[in-house]
């Protein structure tokens, strides 16, 4: 009868402790979605947005290859528009590419096919994917004024593109590289990392 008492008080003692453990897990989610509200508010400008969890992520593409994805859930069945900004954290990761029954596909910054007006000071440039994570690569012409850029300078979005809302902070400058022909190679290292975050913002106007 003990033993018994015993196990019925071990199993009570168990669903106590998950409870507490999802209730914890309930909190940090809530404090998470929270937050990234109030920052893809503060990107939007008052402009309406959404806050959607992810479905998938191509993670084995995006650690190997070029193409650099993923599929935000869309429980509601919105038709959004292609090429709205995608936010993570206090900043951007990329835009809305297509609709796919009712999941959203996101291509990434570092996505090879991808290209990004960006500005450093007085620089501007199009910024391409680098088909790594969290790289971008901007290549200008070494009779560009170079000389206002340099090492860990922030990079900003530029809006020259239409999509993104000039003057957001979205990386640092990490290396600046002259290659042949005149050309000079600026590597930017994005401050977001999509692999850290489950839900995202997408501005639905600007």
């Amino acid at each position: 009868k003990l033993a018994k008492i015993n196990n019925e008080l071990s199993n009570e003692l168990l669903k106590l402790q998950n409870k507490v453990f999802l209730d914890k897990e309930s909190l940090s989610l809530n404090a998470d979605l929270m937050a990234l509200s109030n920052e893809v508010k503060n990107l939007s400008v008052g402009h309406e947005a959404l806050v959607l969890q992810i479905a998938s992520f191509d993670l084995k593409n995006y650690l190997c290859c070029s193409a650099h994805t993923l599929y935000l859930k869309n429980p509601q069945n919105l038709k959004l528009i292609n090429n709205l900004p995608v936010a993570s954290e206090k900043t951007f990761i990329g835009q809305t590419l297509k609709i796919d029954f009712n999941l959203i596909k996101v291509i990434l910054f570092s996505d090879a096919s991808h290209i990004l007006p960006v500005k450093v000071n007085d620089l501007y440039c199009n910024a391409k994917g680098a088909g790594k994570p969290l790289l971008i690569i901007c290549k200008v012409n070494q009779n560009t004024d170079l000389l206002a850029v340099k090492n860990n300078d922030i990079v900003f979005t530029s809006g020259l593109g239409g999509i993104f809302p000039r003057n957001t902070p979205i990386g640092r400058i990490l290396s600046i590289k002259n290659l042949e022909v005149d050309n000079t190679e600026i590597t930017i290292l994005l401050d977001a990392n999509p692999q850290e975050n489950n839900f995202f913002g997408v501005l639905l106007s600007l």
